[in-house]
């Protein structure tokens, strides 16, 4: 048992008593919920009523396999965006660079 009234007193005993009992430092750990609702919120599936879908096993199939299939199709253009935008820009620089 450590006497907290006077930390100084027992030095670093009640110093590592002090730090264990203390919030942790940096962004709070996420729970599997909260990562099941980014996923789903990524594929378009409502956070609210995936517990029902999901009861109906060929449905939830179906419904999570064509949400990825868009999110994914979603991902390839946006990097082709990026690519393109990027091919853009350096040819814009290209002069310069030179």
């Amino acid at each position: 048992p450590v006497n907290l009234s006077n930390p100084c007193q027992h030095g670093k005993q009640a110093l590592d008593y002090v730090i264990c009992i203390g919030r942790s430092i940096g962004r709070p750990l996420l729970h599997f919920k909260d990562k099941l609702k980014d996923n789903l919120k990524q594929c378009n599936i409502p956070f609210s009523s995936w517990e029902n879908k999901a009861s109906e096993e060929r449905t939830w199939h179906q419904s999570c396999f064509s949400s990825v299939q868009r999110f994914e199709q979603s991902q390839f253009q946006f990097r082709d965006q990026l690519c393109s935008l990027a091919k853009c820009c350096s040819s814009k620089w290209k002069p310069y660079l030179s």
